[in-house]
C-alpha cells in the first residue's frame, strides 16, 4: 500500500478495489495491559480495509510504515484481523517487518480478505524487552470488584521497586515501594485506570496497565427513544467482549450492536479476566421517554462551544436539587479520554480540555440517581 496511486505498482483485477481508513488515534504504542481483550503493545491507531476481489486469487500486497524512534532490539509486527469476530477475540495473523532504513519498515506479501467477507482490520505491534517479561494478574473477579489486585512476577525477579499511577489523572497513587517477593499486592484501590511501573536496577522498566472501572462505566445510556430506525451502540470492542440480548431473545456477539425496536435489552459486558456484568437498556416510545424526562433531576445541560476547534469547552449543568456530579468524556470508540468529579451543588460551570483530535465524542454526566449524555464534536 502506497500513499499515492502512481507509487503503487501492484496489479488488481478488473472490478476489484481496496479502500482503507483509520480511527484517527495516535501513532503510539499502548502499554501492555493485564485486563484488556487486547493485552499486547498494539498501536493506538487501527485501520479498517474494505476489499472487493473479482478474481479467485486472494489480493496480496506489501505495506510500508514510517516509524522512527525504536530501539535496535525492538521487533515491529503487523497484525491483520480477518473479521470483526477475530478482532474482538484478539486473533490475528502476525507479520514481522523488515527494516529498510532508520525509520521505514516493509511488511511483505500481506494477503487481504482471506475469508472473502470484504472487511479486514490491521494495526502494528511493538515487541520489545519489557513487554516480553511474563507478568500476570492473579485476582478473582470478586477481589477486583473489591479493589484487590495481585500481580505475579517471574520467579527470577526478586529485587525491584514499584510505583502505581492513575492514568486518568496522571497522579502517583502509591510512591516507590521495594518489592520483597514475586507478588505485588494492592488493597482497597478505588475504581480507576492504573499503571504499575516496576523498576529493576540496570534493566528496562516493566510497565503494565489495568482498568478497575471500565467494565461498569461504559459509554452506554440506559434509556433510548425509538424513532423507527435502528440505534447502534458505540462500544469499546478493543477492551471488552459484549453480548446483546434483544427482548425477543436474539443475541448479537459481534459489531454492529443494534437496538431494533421498543423493549428492554440486556447487554453483557466481560473483560479479559472473565468478569461480567449485565446492563439493562430500555428503548421507549416518545411518550414514555418524555414522561421519564419530566421526572429527571436535571433541569438544563449545555456544552459550548460545540463544535470545538481546539478541544476546550465548558459544561454547564443545572439541577433541581444539589447533588455531587461526575463527568466522563468518551471518544467515538467508546474509550474514556477525560473525567472529573465535583462536589455537591445545584449549578455547575466546568471548563474542560481534551486533545484536539477531530471526531465525535460523547459527554456523560452523572449524579447518584441518574445520568445524561451529550454529543460533542471537534472539527
Amino acid at each position: 500500500m502506497q500513499i499515492t496511486n502512481n507509487q503503487n505498482l501492484s496489479i488488481l483485477n478488473d472490478d476489484s478495489f481496496i479502500i482503507w481508513g483509520d480511527n484517527n488515534q495516535e501513532l503510539s504504542f499502548k502499554e501492555a495491559d493485564l485486563l484488556s481483550a487486547h493485552p499486547k503493545r498494539d498501536m493506538e491507531r487501527m485501520w479498517k480495509v474494505q476489499v472487493k476481489n473479482a478474481g479467485t486469487i486472494p489480493i496480496k500486497t506489501h505495506l510500508y510504515l514510517n516509524q522512527a524512534g525504536l530501539n535496535q532490539n525492538d521487533v515491529l509486527k503487523l497484525r491483520v484481523f480477518s473479521n470483526e469476530n477475530n478482532y474482538q477475540n484478539d486473533i490475528s495473523s502476525d507479520i514481522v517487518g523488515e527494516k529498510i532504513n532508520d525509520s521505514v519498515f516493509i511488511f511483505k506479501d500481506i494477503i487481504l480478505d482471506l475469508d472473502h467477507d470484504g472487511i479486514d482490520y490491521f494495526t502494528f505491534n511493538l515487541d520489545d524487552l519489557q513487554s516480553n517479561i511474563l507478568v500476570q494478574l492473579n485476582s478473582t473477579c470478586e477481589e477486583l470488584g473489591n479493589g484487590i489486585v495481585k500481580i505475579l512476577l517471574p520467579e527470577n525477579v526478586s529485587s525491584y521497586q514499584y510505583t502505581l499511577e492513575s492514568t486518568t489523572t496522571n497522579q502517583v497513587v502509591i510512591n516507590t515501594n521495594t518489592g520483597t517477593s514475586n507478588t505485588i499486592l494492592f488493597n482497597n484501590l478505588p475504581a480507576d485506570k492504573y499503571r504499575v511501573r516496576i523498576k529493576r536496577q540496570g534493566q528496562t522498566d516493566v510497565i503494565r496497565t489495568f482498568d478497575l472501572e471500565g467494565i461498569i462505566n461504559q459509554n452506554i445510556d440506559s434509556y433510548y427513544v425509538w424513532q423507527d430506525t435502528p440505534i447502534e451502540l458505540d462500544l469499546n470492542t478493543g477492551s471488552y467482549h459484549y453480548k446483546l440480548i434483544s427482548p425477543g431473545g436474539q443475541t448479537t456477539e459481534v459489531a454492529p450492536y443494534h437496538l431494533n425496536g421498543i423493549g428492554n435489552y440486556q447487554l453483557k459486558i466481560k473483560n479479559k479476566r472473565g468478569c461480567e456484568i449485565t446492563k439493562v437498556l430500555s428503548v421507549l416510545s416518545q411518550t414514555d421517554y418524555d414522561v421519564l424526562q419530566n421526572n429527571s433531576l436535571f433541569k438544563r445541560i449545555s456544552v459550548s462551544p460545540n463544535p470545538s476547534h481546539d478541544g476546550n469547552f465548558i459544561v454547564k449543568v443545572e439541577l433541581k436539587t444539589a447533588k455531587p456530579l461526575t463527568i466522563k468524556v468518551f471518544n467515538g470508540l467508546g474509550i474514556l479520554v477525560k473525567q472529573g468529579q465535583y462536589n455537591s451543588a445545584a449549578d455547575f460551570s466546568i471548563p474542560m480540555s481534551i486533545p484536539a483530535v477531530v471526531g465525535y465524542y460523547n459527554i456523560k454526566i452523572f449524579i447518584p440517581e441518574e445520568g445524561k449524555g451529550v454529543n460533542f464534536l471537534i472539527n
